[in-house]
């Protein structure tokens, strides 16, 4: 609710006045003249306009010393801003009078501010708020009278007129069509009957924005019933895409030998419109290695601020080992851009015919945090963001006498990245994007069913999917890109890696390039995205083709 309030000031028009030169001002810049001045071939209305910017902000005293008007037709102002204005009293007449209200605490922070305009609706906006609190939404407030005394300090006189005291009769939802009236009910603060609050009915705008796929559309309204004394509260919501497809394929060649991979990614969002999600994620490396994971997501748990996602998935890679997990999450989103995430999982892996890795038990603990300001995110153009996550595992293996080296119980794993858009121009924009990972403690030799795997659609591209096993990389992508339009572009593409794949103090960092070239562009069915690159050996040897999809609806 935002009340109309009328005041003495005014505001002139944005205009912008490229042909004058100004001196002797410091509170505000030339170019923040310039804005809100009309360029004019008047001497007197551009004195006026000046000396009515300053009053604005309280200087009421301000002189301009002299006007030119130059040959070539620009102008030149030299002026002596004085010493602003103070307030030296307010006071707030309340008609018809309650002796109920007072505003004398306001009263006496505004008393010695600047007599500026922001200061006086500052004052206005904090009083008619407090009568919204107080149950009376219809408040208005008039500024009466602005006397300047003898000594410089300004007295004014703000009248309000209280309005009914109201009780909420109910509550309007505009454009809801797929979200359950209760799920959105749910995220109010208060009930019909009771008197209305402002603070109340913020914080529940504020909630129904907090859910995965609602927005608000504009700021809440109060109309007013027949009666005179309830009123209806209308929140105006705009529902979002629910259903979420991303998928990807590709074709690795190498030595003479192509292999398909592919990787899906499905989120069934807002379930019959109660906000919770189903997904489904599939990744294809090669003919001996595929994950599988499902989870689900409660949103708004107990209409806190907080999500429950649950997970379970299964990883089976390179015939060495099978591992089966599943971990329970909580998870906090700020409108800023900032979330985070306290996860406690179990696994158990399962090693194959042929391979050194020990069966075992694991419970473990991560936290994952994630900063995005970017601007777009299907095709951003400008902004950055950051990354951070740190995991405990507690191991428990089963140790045959065949066992020659001493296995860990204890793992802890870190991990950190960034990423900066750099816009060069209107259409050209500089991609940089790091990420660094790593096993960086633990009390035995860690074998590779604790590593990160590097390479394919994701990261490190130019190589086959999940290639490399790291114990510890560090990764950098650059990425020039043209942006042809809204939703498309083309780009070139280097990735380049450091990898530790042996927790062995003597083995080195082994570096691998990644290069290519690909585009995005919008289609019917969603935005299409396709890659080729290649790898170490370098081109034509060794190309990867990967495409991809992500989709909206």
């Amino acid at each position: 609710m935002k009340p109309l309030l009328l005041i003495l000031f005014i505001v002139w028009p944005m205009i912008s006045a490229q042909a004058i030169e100004i001196s002797g001002n410091r509170l505000f810049s030339d170019a923040q003249i310039k804005q809100r001045i009309a360029q004019t071939m008047s001497d007197d209305s551009l004195i006026s306009r000046i000396t009515e910017l300053y009053r604005n902000a309280g200087y009421f005293n301000v002189t301009i010393e002299k006007t030119i008007l130059l040959s070539d037709g620009d102008w030149e102002v030299v002026l002596r801003e004085g010493k602003p204005a103070v307030v030296a009293a307010v006071s707030v007449e309340i008609t018809p009078p309650d002796s109920m209200l007072s505003f004398d605490d306001l009263a006496s922070e505004l008393t010695g501010k600047d007599a500026s305009e922001g200061n006086f609706n500052h004052f206005a906006e904090r009083c008619i708020g407090r009568m919204a609190e107080m149950g009376r939404p219809f408040a208005s407030g008039r500024w009466r009278e602005f006397e300047m005394n003898p000594d410089g300090g300004i007295t004014a006189s703000l009248r309000i007129l209280p309005g009914p005291v109201s009780r909420v009769a109910g509550t309007i939802f505009e454009g809801m069509k797929r979200t359950r009236p209760r799920n959105l009910y749910r995220m109010l603060t208060y009930v019909p009957g009771q008197l209305y609050s402002e603070s109340r009915a913020s914080e529940s705008e504020r909630l129904i924005d907090r859910m995965p796929y609602v927005d608000i559309a504009a700021p809440f309204e109060i109309q007013p019933f027949s009666d005179g004394d309830t009123c209806y509260v209308v929140y105006h919501i705009r529902e979002v895409p629910s259903t979420r497809f991303n998928g990807a394929a590709g074709l690795a060649s190498s030595t003479g030998k192509e292999a398909f991979v592919g990787r899906l990614d499905i989120e069934f969002g807002d379930i019959l419109g109660t906000g919770r999600s189903f997904g489904l994620r599939w990744n294809r490396k090669d003919s001996h290695s595929s994950e599988l994971s499902l989870d689900y997501l409660e949103p708004y748990l107990l209409q806190s601020d907080f999500d429950l996602r649950l997970e379970i998935s299964q990883v089976d890679r390179d015939t060495t080992f099978i591992k089966t997990a599943g971990r329970v999450g909580i998870l906090r989103s700020f409108r800023s851009g900032l979330s985070g995430s306290l996860w406690l999982g179990v696994e158990r892996t399962a090693p194959e015919s042929t391979s050194d890795i020990l069966r075992s038990n694991a419970r473990s603990v991560a936290a994952e945090f994630d900063y995005d300001k970017t601007d777009n995110p299907l095709n951003p153009r400008s902004g950055y963001g950051i990354s951070s996550s740190v995991g405990y595992k507690y191991r428990t293996n089963m140790i045959s006498d065949s066992i020659t080296f001493d296995p860990p119980r204890k793992i802890t794993t870190a991990g950190m990245g960034g990423r900066y858009l750099l816009g060069v121009s209107r259409r050209f924009i500089f991609a940089l994007a790091c990420q660094a990972w790593g096993v960086v403690s633990s009390d035995g030799l860690v074998s590779r069913d604790e590593f990160a795997y590097l390479g394919g659609f994701d990261n490190l591209r130019g190589y086959a999917e999940k290639r490399f096993p790291a114990y510890r990389y560090f990764l950098a992508s650059f990425e020039p890109r043209i942006i042809t339009s809204q939703g498309s572009r083309v780009y070139l593409f280097a990735d380049l890696a450091q990898i530790k794949d042996s927790q062995n103090q003597s083995s080195d960092y082994k570096f691998y390039p990644g290069y290519g070239f690909g585009a995005v562009a919008p289609s019917a069915l969603g935005q299409f995205k396709v890659e080729i690159g290649w790898g170490k050996s370098g081109f034509p040897g060794e190309g990867v083709l990967n495409f991809g999809l992500i989709s909206q609806f």
